[in-house]
């Protein structure tokens, strides 16, 4: 059972007023896929689930004749795909004696900042490793990570189902995927592969994200019997964005680097690297619960104060075939 603590108003109402505001910049802000995908927080009120509209490509009607009947497909008939809203939780614990040796309004709000700032850090570490993680779809209590809302119905092999759009039935709703076979990934050769398979016409990935390793791998362009040993360094070229990150650039958009995507070691053969025009792809929150925090409570057996940061919404796509996944299962 928890108590109410007067000794902790005020300072729920410090977190409420000054920190609270600024978890979505600390959390997402801090990741460069996140920062984009999440386009300045897209932020539906309601709903049992998240609806999004689809984008892709209707059946041709294209010439008739007088009277001939018109024909519906299966495809034309979704109109949206819709995501489960997925729930985030993080605790803020402050001890009764941790309070009393940071006495004090400055040393307070000292206490509180670095208490949030971990706080922030742990939530963007838990999404941004489920983002990552294949076997997190629809029905899976973690976010819909990028390879199943991008997933061809082959990789992964399940779920097949994302944002309820089955996609062993219906075509449309596939990513690019693109397995680059038992050959260094990063390379020269098995990149242009993969982006010439997604680009078309005025569509292409706005934005490369891999492990840190691959894009050394690509840098060094290890010796392989597709490529052979050439410098790509002409490939790369180092970058700051407005945003403040450093990226590199491959056929000029810019290539970013996350430790929580799969990629271990130098010339390793076993990773994952995405492509990922991110027009089609978005970070949603709910409008409600965009980080709201529950007041310090006391429990009754602990000389602690604990509060909660709650956060809902999903990873999304409305065209998954504008994007495309570089992976290798042997």
């Amino acid at each position: 059972m928890a108590v109410p603590n007067t000794n902790f108003d005020q300072i729920t109402a410090i977190t409420n007023d000054v920190f609270l505001p600024q978890l979505p910049d600390l959390v997402f802000d801090q990741n460069i896929l996140m920062k984009l995908l999440h386009k300045g927080g897209t932020k539906p009120q309601g709903g049992a689930a998240i609806r999004q509209p689809v984008m892709y490509q209707f059946s041709q009607d294209g010439a008739y004749t007088d009277y001939e009947k018109g024909n519906t497909s299966a495809e034309d008939q979704i109109t949206a795909a819709e995501f489960p809203w997925k729930l985030y939780r993080q605790r803020v614990v402050i001890s009764e004696p941790e309070l009393h040796r940071n006495d004090g309004p400055e040393a307070v709000f000292k206490l509180l900042k670095a208490k949030m700032q971990g706080a922030a850090t742990a939530i963007r570490d838990a999404i941004a490793t489920d983002m990552y993680v294949t076997t997190y779809g629809d029905s899976s209590k973690q976010i819909n990570s990028l390879d199943n809302i991008l997933g061809d119905g082959t990789y992964p092999s399940t779920p097949t189902i994302s944002g309820g759009i089955d996609k062993s039935t219906h075509t449309f709703w596939r990513g690019t995927n693109y397995n680059y076979g038992a050959v260094v990934l990063g390379t020269i050769d098995t990149m242009l592969k993969a982006w010439y398979n997604v680009i078309d016409g005025m569509h292409t990935p706005k934005i490369i994200a891999s492990h840190p390793d691959v894009l050394q791998n690509h840098q060094e362009e290890v010796a392989s019997a597709a490529s052979g040993m050439r410098n790509a360094e002409r490939f790369v070229n180092s970058q700051t964005l407005d945003s403040g990150f450093v990226t590199f650039t491959f056929q000029g958009k810019p290539w970013v680097t996350d430790r929580h995507i799969t990629g271990s070691g130098y010339a390793s053969k076993v990773g994952v690297l995405y492509m990922l025009d991110t027009d089609y792809i978005d970070f949603v929150s709910h409008k409600n619960r965009n980080f709201t925090f529950r007041k310090f409570q006391q429990p009754d057996d602990q000389d602690v104060n604990i509060g909660w940061i709650y956060w809902m919404g999903n990873l999304t796509a409305s065209d998954p075939s504008r994007s495309c996944i570089m992976y290798y299962a042997p």
